[in-house]
C-alpha cells in the first residue's frame, strides 16, 4: 500500500470568536496497526485518540494501517469533541484517495462510529462563511435545525460509514432541510394579572431608553419582569443568530429548534448566584472550554434580578463592569437589568391587606438606604408596584413594542444634550425639585427618552414635562 494522504478543516471556538483547524492525515501499511495524533492539548488529546481509532476500526474494519494525524495549529484543544468527526473524515479521504475542497466538519464521534451533537454548530459555521473560503459543512443529524441558517450548504451524518458510502459514490448525503425560527411564549401585557398604568409607563420607558429599572413591592415584581421581553424590539436576523449562537454553546439549544425568535429573559436565583454563573465558568464540554454566563444568556433580553439586596455586592459590582463592557468571557453581554426588591425586610409594607408589616421603623429606614445606595449606583429608574392590579385590560405588548421601536430611532436621532441648549434652564427646574447633582445625568437620560415616546416624529430635546416625568421614577 503506497503511503495515502488526506486533509480536511474544521473549527474551534473561543467565545463567540472562531478559529480554523487544518487536519492532516497520512496513512501507510503496517500489520501492527497504529494510530498516531498530534497537535491537541493533553487535556483532550488521550479520550480523542481513543475514540476516533476504535470509530475508523469499526467503519473501516482495517487494523493493518498505520496512520498520522497533524492537528495545526498545535495545542488545539477538542472541547466537546468536536473535531472528532474532522480527524475521522481525514482519514476516510486519505484511505479512499479523495478531496472535499472548501468544507468544514464538525461532530463527536462514539467508538462505535455513530455521529453526535455538538455544541456550538451554528456559530462556528457561520464564522466559517463568514471569515474563510468555506462553501460546504458537514455536521450531525441533530444539529441541522440550527447549522440551517449559518449560510453554507451543510449535509448532515448518522454515522461515519455515511461519510464512507458518500465517498464511495453508494450514499448522498441530506442536506440539512429548511430554515426555521422558533418564537418561544411571551407575557403580554394584555394578560392577567393586568399592572397599573404607572408600573405599565415605567416598563415602555425602560424598553424605549434600554435603561436600567428597579421594581419595588410586594406581588408582581416577577409578573411585571416577566412582560418585558415583548416590550422590546423584535430581533433583526443578526441579533437572533447571536442569541441563539450563545445558547447553542451553553448547550441550551433544544433538539429540532431553529433560531431563537423572542427575546431571553434570564432569572437567576441569590441563593445559587456565585460570580462565576454570573460573568462565565469553566466547562469542558462547551467549545472553548467556557460556557456562558448569565449575563451573556440574558444578551438582547432582560437580565432579572429579585431579591436584589441578597446578592453579594462584590458580585453586583463585577456584573456592573461587564454591563459597562458589554462582554464577559469572550461573550456579548448587553441586556436590560431589572432588579427588584421588597419595600422592608419582612415583604409586606404597602401589603397590610395580605398581612401586616412587622418592620420596626429602624428596620425600614436601613432598608430603604440600602436601596437607595443600590438604585444610585447601578439604575436608571425605580418604580413602585401599587398593592393593587389594575381591572380595567391595557393595551397589548405588540402596540407598546411598536411605539418603543420608532422611539429607539427617534431617540438616537435626538442632537446630544451639550447642542440643545436648553440643559442648564432644565437643570435648574430638576434641581427645585429636590435633584441632586449626582442624579442628574440619569434624569436628563430618561427625559431624553419619555421626550421620544412622546412625540415620535421630529422631537429634538426633552422639555420640562419630561423631566419631570423622569424624576417621578428616580
Amino acid at each position: 500500500m503506497d503511503t495515502r494522504r488526506g486533509d480536511i478543516f474544521s473549527i474551534t471556538l473561543a467565545g463567540l470568536s472562531a478559529s480554523l483547524v487544518h487536519v492532516n492525515v497520512t496513512i501507510e501499511h503496517d500489520q501492527f496497526g497504529t494510530f498516531e495524533l498530534a497537535g491537541l492539548d493533553e487535556d483532550s488529546w488521550e479520550l480523542t485518540r481513543r475514540r476516533v481509532a476504535t470509530a475508523i476500526y469499526n467503519t473501516l474494519k482495517r487494523n493493518d494501517l498505520e496512520i498520522a494525524v497533524e492537528i495545526t495549529p498545535t495545542g488545539t484543544n477538542n472541547h466537546g469533541g468536536q473535531l472528532d468527526l474532522a480527524i475521522a473524515v481525514a482519514v476516510l479521504l486519505a484511505f479512499e484517495q479523495k478531496s472535499l475542497p472548501s468544507t468544514v466538519v464538525l461532530g463527536e464521534l462514539s467508538r462505535s462510529g455513530e455521529v453526535q451533537h455538538v455544541r456550538g454548530i451554528l456559530p462556528a459555521l457561520k464564522a466559517a462563511s463568514t471569515s474563510h473560503a468555506i462553501r460546504h459543512a458537514i455536521i450531525p443529524r441533530a444539529d441541522a435545525a440550527e447549522a440551517a441558517h449559518a449560510g453554507l450548504d451543510v449535509r448532515v451524518v448518522d454515522h461515519l460509514r455515511d461519510v464512507l458510502d458518500s465517498l464511495r459514490g453508494s450514499h448522498v448525503l441530506d442536506p440539512a432541510g429548511p430554515r426555521r425560527s422558533t418564537r418561544s411564549y411571551e407575557r403580554d401585557l394584555a394578560e392577567k394579572p393586568f399592572m397599573m398604568a404607572s408600573v405599565r409607563r415605567a416598563l415602555e420607558i425602560a424598553a424605549a431608553g434600554q435603561h436600567p429599572l428597579l421594581i419595588i413591592g410586594g406581588a408582581g415584581r416577577t409578573s411585571a419582569a416577566l412582560k418585558l421581553p415583548a416590550l422590546l424590539p423584535s430581533m433583526t436576523a443578526d441579533e437572533a443568530i447571536e442569541v441563539t449562537s450563545i445558547y447553542s454553546i451553553a448547550g441550551l439549544l433544544e433538539a429540532e429548534r431553529g433560531l431563537l425568535g423572542s427575546r431571553p429573559i434570564r432569572l437567576p436565583n441569590y441563593r445559587d448566584a456565585t460570580l462565576e454563573k454570573f460573568l462565565g465558568r469553566d466547562d469542558p464540554a462547551c467549545p472553548g472550554g467556557v460556557r456562558p454566563g448569565e449575563v451573556s444568556l440574558a444578551h438582547g433580553g432582560v437580565l432579572f434580578l429579585d431579591e436584589l439586596l441578597e446578592f453579594r455586592r462584590s458580585d453586583l459590582a463585577a456584573l456592573a463592569v461587564a454591563l459597562a463592557k458589554g462582554e464577559s468571557s469572550g461573550f456579548p453581554a448587553r441586556p436590560l437589568l431589572v432588579g427588584a426588591s421588597c419595600a422592608c425586610p419582612c415583604g409586606f409594607r404597602g401589603d397590610e391587606g395580605i398581612r401586616p408589616c412587622t418592620c420596626t421603623r429602624t428596620e425600614i429606614q436601613r432598608h430603604e438606604r440600602r436601596l437607595r445606595a443600590v438604585f444610585d449606583r447601578y439604575f436608571d429608574m425605580q418604580v413602585v408596584l401599587p398593592s393593587v392590579f389594575d381591572v380595567a385590560k391595557p393595551e397589548r405588548s405588540e402596540v407598546v413594542r411598536r411605539r418603543v421601536a420608532a422611539a429607539r430611532t427617534a431617540r438616537a436621532a435626538m442632537a446630544p444634550e451639550s447642542e440643545t441648549g436648553s440643559e442648564h434652564a432644565l437643570w435648574s427646574f430638576a434641581q427645585k425639585r429636590g435633584v441632586l447633582p449626582s442624579n442628574w445625568p440619569k434624569v436628563l437620560r430618561v427625559a431624553r427618552t419619555i421626550a421620544a415616546l412622546a412625540d415620535i416624529s421630529g422631537v429634538r430635546a426633552p422639555g420640562k414635562r419630561h423631566v419631570y416625568e423622569a424624576i417621578q421614577f428616580s
